[in-house]
């Protein structure tokens, strides 16, 4: 998310001649004359306002594009799942990884489970393991590996 503090927009607007800076008590009739002046403004002007918003937020926009570049280059690539008492189960996203985990069973027979095996490779060559007793564990790791 990108944010402009309000009095660079304040700022931008009042450097051609838009006076935007208003609060809960400023009349409708007001604020709607304002509307109006913007939708009419030319668009040189509202190239100019661009501008300085661009200008007076340059550290945040940077900010913000490093991070959409960190987060766009990593992508999670593939999910590993062993049940360590059966076989290894790959998934392209976590959404099939959390729904392999919903249906899974541990079958009699098949020997003592003892944990899953979690293993997420990323688009840029990160990887993150984890191993865990309980479904809920690895959904909650799951859960946390994609909103990084």
């Amino acid at each position: 998310m990108l944010y402009f503090p309000y009095k660079t927009l304040v700022a931008a607007f009042a450097a051609e001649g838009i006076d935007i800076a208003f609060d809960e008590t400023t009349p409708d009739a007001a604020f709607q004359k304002c509307v109006k002046k913007i939708e009419a403004a030319p668009q040189c002007m509202t190239e100019r306002i661009k501008r300085h918003l661009v200008v007076a937020n340059q550290g945040g926009l940077d900010k913000f594009m490093v991070a959409l570049s960190d987060r766009l280059n990593r992508m999670v690539e593939r999910i590993v799942i062993i049940p360590l008492y059966g076989r290894s189960n790959e998934f392209v996203t976590i959404n099939d990884a959390i729904r392999f985990l919903d249906e899974h069973r541990i079958y009699e027979g098949s020997g003592e489970f003892r944990k899953y095996e979690i293993l997420v490779t990323f688009s840029n060559g990160d990887r993150v393991e984890g191993a865990f007793k309980e479904k809920d564990k690895v959904r909650e790791f799951l859960q946390f590996v994609s909103k990084q």
